[in-house]
């Protein structure tokens, strides 16, 4: 719960924010990332799509019933697959950035392809416009992770959950 309510939280500063949605924030992600590192993937799922409900009271904009499940369920699960680097957080931010790249990058081409520039194909358009803003968001999780405060205290928490485990 307090990894969601961090990310939100973050999640409401912006530093820029796209014309159709997206923004870069202080890395919203980064709660998420965290938790799923900790407690892995399947947790990091439900946690994910609890997130990426959240995300609907803040921007909500559903065209299909498929968009929604891209843009407010998949795309923040995606996020948990930092759960899957057991050993280095860092392969994880990025692998669950571009989880999340993917269904953003779905959901443009395929229901948003028709805003892109004439003569520019809708996956193109999409890619960019959606690169424009989680490319940045990615980048500024990496270096968050990269403070060697903020690794000790990720590192901290995941022995003490493993510890837990054990017991």
């Amino acid at each position: 719960a307090l990894c969601i309510a961090i990310a939100f939280a973050l999640s409401y500063l912006k530093f820029f924010r796209m014309p159709q949605g997206g923004s870069i924030t202080p890395a919203s992600m980064l709660p998420i990332m965290m938790f799923a590192y900790i407690y892995g993937t399947p947790k990091g799922l439900i946690v994910g799509l609890a997130y990426g409900l959240l995300q609907m009271v803040q921007d909500l904009y559903i065209v299909h019933w498929v968009q929604f499940l891209f843009d407010y369920m998949l795309a923040f699960m995606a996020i948990s697959l930092t759960g899957l680097f057991k050993k280095n957080i860092l392969p994880g931010i990025i692998v669950g950035g571009l989880g999340r790249l993917l269904f953003a990058f779905l959901s443009g081409m395929i229901f948003f392809g028709e805003w892109a520039p004439e003569g520019q194909s809708a996956a193109v358009y999409s890619l960019l416009y959606n690169i424009t803003y989680l490319g940045p968001e990615i980048v500024i999780c990496f270096v968050i992770a990269l403070i060697p405060g903020v690794r000790k205290a990720i590192e901290s928490f995941k022995a003490d959950s493993l510890a837990r485990k054990q017991k």
